[in-house]
């Protein structure tokens, strides 16, 4: 039960007490609930900031997470900064140069500006930033499944399955799309009527020469593929699913990806002829997930348990590195410059708004684009006609210029049909 009923102290005595104690010593400034990419992430951000905390997770690690896995350039940007470029450079990955869109005869390539995006395996970097807080002096990390969540005089106390019990005044929710803590704080949303899902796995391609310069997208008969390179010769396939395609078909996930990869486009089929499969298939799912809010009294929401649309748009992992910054700016200011804490909050939850909202316009209109291949092959002609209006609006993707501009209208415009008809093979659903 989340218990709200509690007032907290005014800040200023909470602040004058934090520092009798010698603030940080003997207690954990901060609990972290989920240790992924997002929860290490904030651990790691509040630890340069001088700012302890404790993260808890149900998981042991190494482990593995279905992704897309393609970190778009402001992410690397953002995972850089965090981590430096030794620590980076100890895990494999592979840089692409922006997005090459595929339907039937039709494509369209948008590059990034001078930054290239970065592939790199979830296990990977998940592993990388647990080891990066296991070495901090700030962080500590317990293994533990939160059941329950209290708000007491100002102080959360969660409660494990084992009947533990851990306390800090402020509480990052940070434990994914399934999050239990945006459903024990009653910030959970319903899901949304139309549900797509994921299916992944890795190949080894049988000659370099095959590796994509690009993560490759092709939209096909109620489901896209995409192909992201993540190391020497390694490319992670995905599927990304409308419901009645995860829901018919075979129950056994290894089966259900062949008959998928038989209906996927020529081009994929053909790169994975010679290929070996590294791991079988993983799903998960459904994708879309809303939380009323992003701060509440002292709990921050975090990556993907903040919310998420779906992963069509590739930019999930920056969205939960930039969400870990703007936690850490913003218990900074609460700590550290002393201002209230349901302030700080609400300076995180609108800036937060205010980054999400343009990968949530973008990645709701492809939604709605892929359902008429009408309208996605004209986008896909005008797309190849202005490859610079294809980068525009990746850099609108990644939260760079504002959502009413020029380049909005400009993407508006590609759902408008052309006056020179189109080839009717453009309708037709690509079969193998």
């Amino acid at each position: 039960m989340y218990n709200t009923s509690a007032e907290p102290k005014p800040w200023f005595f909470v602040l004058r007490k934090r520092r009798a104690m010698g603030y940080g010593a003997t207690d954990r400034s901060v609990l972290i609930v989920g240790g992924g990419m997002a929860g290490s992430a904030t651990a790691l951000n509040l630890a340069k900031r001088g700012i302890k905390s404790q993260v808890l997770d149900k998981y042991d690690f190494p482990r593995d997470k279905i992704c897309g896995e393609g970190l778009l350039p402001q992410g690397v940007e953002r995972l850089q900064n965090l981590l430096g470029h030794a620590a980076l450079s100890q895990i494999e990955s592979h840089p692409f140069e922006g997005i090459h869109y595929r339907f039937g005869p039709h494509e369209a390539q948008g590059l990034f500006h001078q930054e290239s995006g970065l592939g790199l395996r979830r296990n990977a970097i998940d592993h990388l930033l647990y080891q990066e807080t296991v070495n901090s002096p700030h962080i500590e990390r317990q293994r533990a499944q939160i059941q329950k969540i209290e708000r007491r005089d100002g102080t959360f106390v969660a409660t494990a399955k084992c009947g533990t019990t851990f306390t800090a005044p402020i509480l990052v929710a940070a434990d994914g799309l399934n999050s239990s803590c945006r459903r024990i704080l009653r910030l959970d949303q319903p899901l949304p009527k139309r549900k797509r899902y994921a299916l992944r796995r890795h190949y080894q391609l049988a000659h370099s020469r095959q590796m994509p310069s690009a993560v490759e997208v092709s939209a096909c008969d109620g489901f896209e593929s995409y192909v992201t390179p993540v190391g020497p010769q390694t490319i992670g396939v995905a599927f990304l699913l409308e419901e009645r395609c995860m829901k018919n078909g075979p129950k056994d996930l290894d089966e259900r990806w062949r008959s998928i990869l038989s209906q996927s486009h020529p081009s994929l089929q053909q790169k994975l002829q010679n290929a070996q499969a590294l791991e079988s298939a993983q799903a998960c799912g459904p994708l879309h997930r809303r939380a009323k809010k992003v701060y509440e009294d002292g709990a921050f929401l975090v990556g993907d348990a903040a919310g998420f649309v779906d992963a069509i748009t590739g930019e999930g992992m920056s969205l939960a590195l930039h969400g870990a910054e703007l936690i850490a700016d913003s218990v900074h200011h609460h700590y550290a410059l002393g201002h209230p804490l349901n302030k700080s909050g609400q300076v995180y939850a609108r800036a937060w708004k205010k980054h999400f909202q343009n990968y949530a316009a973008l990645t709701h209109g492809l939604l709605w684009l892929i359902q008429d291949k009408k309208k996605l092959a004209n986008a896909l002609v005008r797309l190849q006609r202005k490859p610079s209006l294809f980068t525009s609006l990746l850099d609108m993707n990644q939260g760079r210029g504002a959502l009413l501009s020029l380049n909005t209208l400009k993407f508006i415009e590609l759902l408008i049909p052309t006056r020179t008809s189109l080839p009717k093979t453009t309708t037709s659903l690509t079969s193998p």
